[in-house]
């Protein structure tokens, strides 16, 4: 595990949509962000879909928030593109 900081740069309402053979729809809300820390990752983005989404007050919609957080640095590799079930002990940075 690793503890990453990064800055939230944009939130997506709706931005990936699944759909199901049965006819069902999902919709899950992005939240790109800026990494900050570890210094080897600095500058990179990542996105995290989240599985449901984040309430008006959440952080993960503000944005300019700091936030950090644990994850696998394995997870890091090619598109940078995660659900939020991929980040841990999320918590405020400011």
């Amino acid at each position: 595990m690793i503890e990453v900081e990064a800055t939230v740069i944009e939130f997506i309402p709706n931005a990936m949509h699944d759909e199901f053979d049965s006819g069902a729809f999902a919709s899950y809300d992005a939240t790109r962000l800026r990494l900050l820390a570890p210094p080897h990752l600095r500058g990179n983005t990542l996105t995290i879909y989240h599985n449901e989404s984040p309430a008006a007050t959440s952080p993960w919609r503000e944005i300019n928030r700091k936030m950090r957080f644990s994850m696998k640095e394995g997870d890091l590799k090619g598109e940078q593109l995660l659900f939020d079930g991929a980040v841990y002990d999320v918590r405020d940075a400011t």
